[in-house]
């Protein structure tokens, strides 16, 4: 009789064991599996963050100084060459509070001054467009007027 009530009160103690785990396992929420997920919600999203990145790339190889290391498809990032210090142009982006992307010298030297850029959907038309504006400033080492110069002085 012992050995039954023993036995009866183990398997209770699995089983609601069992149920607790069961209940307790779900999907992580989405904002953890950032931008991960971001990229794969839907078509819609794919295809923006697709155009976003070929007008990245298109806009930054236009500027002299700035070339595609690879000629090969990409979806969201691409790595570009530039004629500076990388970390340095990173820097100077950063300076504006743009992300410029990420330097690759350090774990592919053999591809030089390489940045990792990249354009998810969450980039509008504008923020290409200033990224590609700060890009050339620095890679040509024109520098910003002063607040003041846009006051006239009499």
């Amino acid at each position: 009789w012992t050995y039954q009530v023993t036995v009866i009160k183990l398997t209770r103690s699995v089983v609601w064991f069992f149920i607790f785990f069961f209940l307790m396992i779900r999907r992580p929420p989405r904002s953890t599996l950032f931008p991960y997920t971001t990229l794969f919600r839907s078509a819609r999203v794919a295809r923006r963050s697709h155009a976003n990145a070929r007008e990245l790339t298109t806009q930054l190889t236009a500027i002299e100084g700035v070339e595609a290391v690879f000629e090969r498809p990409f979806f969201h990032e691409r790595a570009l060459r530039v004629n500076d210090s990388a970390g340095d142009v990173l820097r100077a982006l950063q300076a504006q509070s743009i992300i410029g992307g990420y330097g690759l010298k350090r774990f592919y030297p053999e591809l030089g001054e390489a940045i990792l850029v990249c354009a998810t959907e969450t980039r509008t038309e504008e923020d290409i467009a200033r990224y590609a504006t700060e890009m050339e400033r620095i890679i040509s080492k024109r520098r910003l007027d002063p607040p003041c110069a846009d006051r006239a002085f009499k």
